[in-house]
């Protein structure tokens, strides 16, 4: 049975970009994709998927509150945060909206074998709690030492620098 993914985020490119890159791999099909955290709750709780990918940043609803919701409605199914504004607040902020990772843009290397992992481990049948949330892809939360390259790497990833999944939108969403 494939590995059935909702992507959400509220750039096009963005959007389409995941979603051909995902689809390359066998056993992974994207079965939604929207613009909204309200488009990512509905979706979510009619198509079920297996995982879902959210942006943090999105109208009508963030990706933090749509995870909450959609955790509610469906707590067995991983979400996955991916967005440029990767620091540590929101990394705690994600684990207490039972987010399982948060990845930086346009680090699309760490969300593979992000999705990969929770792919081969996670059922969608089955639900994990545990101390296992945001662990490798954001680095331990406590640790000072994983909060510089974040946030640099997020300023980064603002600026525009080459590969940068968003950063010539002028809009300055995300």
């Amino acid at each position: 049975m494939a590995t059935r993914i909702l992507i959400a985020d509220d750039n096009e490119a963005v959007r389409g970009r995941l979603g051909e890159l995902l689809a390359t791999h066998d056993g992974w099909e994207v079965c939604g994709s929207v613009a909204s955290g309200r488009e990512a709750v509905e979706k979510a709780v009619e198509l079920r998927p297996s995982l879902i990918i959210l942006d943090l940043v999105m109208p009508e609803m963030d990706g933090l509150s749509a995870a909450k919701e959609i955790g509610k409605k469906l707590p067995s199914v991983p979400i996955v945060i991916f967005t440029l504004h990767k620091f540590a607040t929101i990394d705690l902020e994600a684990k207490k909206a039972g987010v399982r990772y948060v990845v930086a843009k346009p680090d699309t290397e760490t969300l593979l074998r992000v999705v990969d992992e929770l792919a081969k481990s996670q059922p969608a049948e089955s639900v994990q709690q545990g101390s296992d949330l945001l662990a490798p892809a954001s680095g331990p939360l406590d640790d000072p030492a994983s909060r510089v390259p974040a946030q640099a790497q997020s300023s980064e990833a603002q600026s525009g620098t080459p590969g940068d999944m968003e950063g010539s939108t002028s809009s300055g969403t995300n």
